[in-house]
């Protein structure tokens, strides 16, 4: 089990640039060397022994950290280390697996906020464990990867603190949102800069900090770079993934069309198209206190999302985002590293999944 997430791990960047024909991907990381994969791995294996243990909370982190994900989290971490320094250094590993397993801890508590039923194409871990156990299985999560941040890289750790302190309060208030079929621009951008970007922003800083050879000022200079890289790539990253719930056709990412509609996410991309077809309101709001949607919502959706002109709004907006965290390093030196960074951000920009 742990040999195949490795190999995800170690192939997503790679897949991710074939898909999206970004080619530089594929060039950027063979410079790098077979050194990436072995570091990928060793991440890899920090998460596993994380979620070691014999009891149910164990065993519900176990079961989202073995479906695998596209550990985009760990990817910036590692790739800003080589941006920022030569190389990751000791606690590099530790603070890759930090961001995905306080990622990890939001999804399994999410998805009993949310009832969710799947997540990365399986069942939920609420629904194999039960809500409880998927809400300890977060908590161990945390509690683990602050363990080992302060043992590890101890000068992160009051950073991590201010950064899950920030997912809550967006969580909250994307919960006093919950069932508005849409949401302002404004409080819609405080959610995606809490939830995610804040996240984005700590792994690359976090991949700058503990880099070899990066240290004084430099450092801090460096980092602050890379966590400006971050935060606007998470920005642009959330907004598009949010777009694509809206106008992707079949499964998602383990997840069903229109999932965050239904769980009660509003997004701004909805209000043109409310304008365009006023009924859908009723429909949505009453599609989500449903399980499944009704019959030819979601492709009526998707239909006047596009005809409303948001996917475009929407992708300028993500251009934008995308644009600022490349220009956010362009004063890194011209690596490897940082070559490997906008690579990303550019394959990003452009999925359709």
């Amino acid at each position: 089990m742990l040999e195949a997430t490795v190999e995800r791990a170690r192939t997503s960047l790679l897949d991710l640039g074939r898909r999206e024909r970004v080619d530089g991907i594929e060039s950027a990381l063979a410079v790098l060397g077979e050194a990436f994969g072995v570091r990928l791995a060793a991440i890899e294996r920090e998460l596993h022994a994380l979620v070691e243990g014999g009891d149910l909370a164990a065993a519900a982190a176990r079961h989202l950290v073995r479906a695998g994900g596209k550990r985009v989290r760990p990817l910036l971490c590692l790739l800003a280390a080589h941006a920022a320094g030569d190389g990751p250094g000791p606690a590099t590993a530790v603070a890759a697996m930090a961001a995905e397993a306080v990622h990890g801890a939001t999804l399994l508590h999410d998805d009993v906020i949310d009832l969710g039923e799947r997540r990365r194409g399986v069942a939920a871990a609420r629904v194999v464990f039960g809500n409880a156990a998927s809400v300890l299985g977060g908590d161990l999560l945390l509690v683990r990867a602050l363990e080992r941040i302060e043992h590890t890289a101890p000068a992160l750790l009051v950073p991590l603190l201010a950064v899950i302190g920030e997912m809550i309060e967006a969580e909250a208030l994307q919960l006093a949102h919950r069932g508005r079929v849409w949401v302002e621009e404004t409080d819609y951008l405080r959610i995606v800069q809490g939830k995610t970007a804040s996240l984005f922003g700590w792994a690359a800083r976090a991949g700058a900090w503990t880099a070899r050879g990066c240290d004084g000022a430099e450092r801090e200079r460096l980092a602050h770079a890379c966590a400006r890289f971050g935060r606007e790539l998470g920005v642009a990253y959330q907004q598009l993934d949010d777009l694509l719930d809206l106008v992707g056709s079949g499964e998602r990412l383990g997840k069903s069309l229109l999932s965050d509609v239904r769980e009660g996410k509003a997004t701004p991309a909805l209000r043109p198209a409310l304008a365009l077809d006023p009924e859908l309101e009723t429909l949505l709001a009453e599609a989500g206190r449903e399980a499944t949607l009704p019959e030819g919502l979601g492709a009526r959706v998707r239909a006047a999302v596009i005809a409303s002109g948001a996917p475009e709004q929407v992708r300028a907006r993500v251009r934008a985002h995308t644009a600022a965290a490349i220009e956010a390093i362009e004063t890194l030196p011209d690596t490897p590293g940082r070559r490997g960074l906008v690579e990303l951000a550019a394959a990003l920009l452009e999925r359709e999944s």
